[in-house]
Parts: structure tokens; sequence; C-alpha cells
């Protein structure tokens, strides 16, 4: 037998790419192209789209026709929800109109206060010209009669002896305040003319004033009764005492102002003596 040798130009030459070659090509240039796609924005279904419609594989309609398939569910569920809202627009407008209807009778009707505050206004009586006369008259003699009360009082705590003058000067000033607060405040305001009313409120206030400055004092008499007031509280006290003094004065002129008033406004009722003539 012959042998045969064959050397490396003599063995077939394979030609072409494998299998696997060729799918590591394709995936290779599919990932190259995606990537790109990615970095330069372009849209692959639309170049695919045209590339088979050049090749003519496929017509470019099947895309359009899958499009307007997926497009029309959305489509009709917003005209059905849509029709809905729409349907139900009027009744909801109904609704809130009830709802605002029962809100406000509610509030009529849960509101007792402001429902009081105008049946009150209404059934409130106005005094006759008779009342009101009549009531201004009694205003103001207990209003004169608290005035010299509380006056008289001050002469009441001076004794003969030196050691107990001061203390009981006091405890009098201060019981003649508080008996004057406690009979205007029991006075009835109705039908009483406004200008006396409002003298009859600034009595009250500095007699309210008046009780404080005094039980101050009371309390800096700490030696007992026959000390005198000291300590670092006296000079404060003598500021307090000095401006009651003050208002003191003006109460009595704008006493004496609103006798002159009384008079001239209620001449059938008068004269207005006032409780301090000098």
């Amino acid at each position: 037998m012959r042998a045969i040798f064959r050397t490396y130009s003599s063995r077939p030459v394979r030609r072409g790419l494998s299998f696997f070659e060729f799918i590591g090509c394709l995936a290779a240039m599919i990932g190259g192209v995606f990537l790109g796609s990615a970095y330069l924005g372009i849209d692959m279904k639309d170049m695919a789209i045209g590339v088979l419609a050049k090749a003519d594989v496929i017509k470019p309609e099947f895309f359009l026709a899958d499009e307007v398939q997926t497009a029309n569910p959305t489509d009709s569920d917003s005209k059905q929800g849509a029709s809905q809202s729409a349907a139900t627009n009027e009744p909801g407008k109904l609704v809130d109109e009830q709802l605002l209807t029962e809100v406000d009778s509610t509030q009529e009707s849960t509101d007792p206060s402001e429902a009081n505050s105008k049946s009150h206004f209404k059934s409130t009586p106005q005094p006759t010209k008779a009342e009101r006369r009549n009531a201004t008259r009694a205003y103001w003699d207990v209003l004169t009669e608290c005035l010299l009360q509380e006056g008289n009082n001050r002469s009441q705590g001076l004794r003969a002896e030196d050691e107990l003058q001061l203390y009981d000067y006091l405890v009098s000033r201060k019981t003649g305040h508080e008996q004057a607060i406690k009979s205007l405040q029991q006075l009835n305001e109705f039908g009483v003319d406004e200008r006396l009313l409002a003298h009859g409120r600034q009595v009250t206030t500095w007699n309210k004033s008046a009780v404080k400055l005094f039980e101050r004092a009371l309390s800096l008499l700490t030696d007992g009764p026959s000390a005198g007031i000291t300590g670092p509280f006296a000079q404060t006290w003598q500021s307090s005492a000095t401006q009651l003094r003050m208002e003191e004065s003006l109460i009595v002129d704008k006493h004496k102002a609103v006798a002159g008033y009384l008079d001239h406004e209620y001449p059938e009722i008068a004269p207005f003596e006032p409780a301090f003539k000098k």
C-alpha cells in the first residue's frame, strides 16, 4: 500500500462562520445597536419598522392597527369615566345643595346664644318717661346718701388718744368705702339716665380703689394700732393716698355738674341736691 501523507496546505480549509460565531456576532451587534440607541436617543421600534417595511417583510399598517387597538381601551375608559362623571354631576350638585341647607338649618337651631340675644333684644321693654324719671330720682338719692355716709365715717375714727387716732381712722375709712360699694351695687339701673349711670360707676370705681389703699395702710401697721405707717412701702402709700384725694376732688366736681344737668333735664322732679354743696 502506498502511504498518503497530507501536508497543511493539502488539508481541507473550513470556509464561513460557525453557528456559535454567528450567534455571538449577532448578539454583539444587537447589543451595540441597543446601547447606541439608548445614548443617542434613537427609537428602535420606528427604525425596525422602517427597515422591515423597506425589505417588504411586513407592512407598516400592521403596527398602526396594533397601536389603535391598544389606544382604544383607554379612550373608551376615559369616555366611560367622563360619561359617568357627567351622569353623576347633577345629582352631586343636588346633594351639595341639600347639605348646605342642612348645615344652615343646624346652625340656626344649634346657636341658642344668638337666638336668645336677638329675642332678648326684641323682648327688652323700653322705659317710659315716667319710669325714667322715677328711676333717675331713686338712683340719685341713693348715690348722694352713699357719699354723705362715707364722708361722715371719716370723723368717727378720731379719738382723744393720739396712739389710737391713725388706726381707727384707717379702719373707719375702709369700712365707709365698703358700705358705699355694697349700696351702689344693689341699685337697679333700669331706666336710669345714662350720664347719671356713668357718674355712679365712676364713684364705685373710686371706692374700690380706696378700699385697696386703706387695706394696704393697715397692713403696714406691723407694730399694732399705736404704730405709724413706716417701712419701705410708706412712700408709695403716701403717693397713692395723694392720688386718691385728687380723684376725690374730681368726683365732687363731677357730682355737682351732674346735679345741674339733672335739674335741667328733669325739671318736674328737680332740684337734685348734691352731696357736697360747697
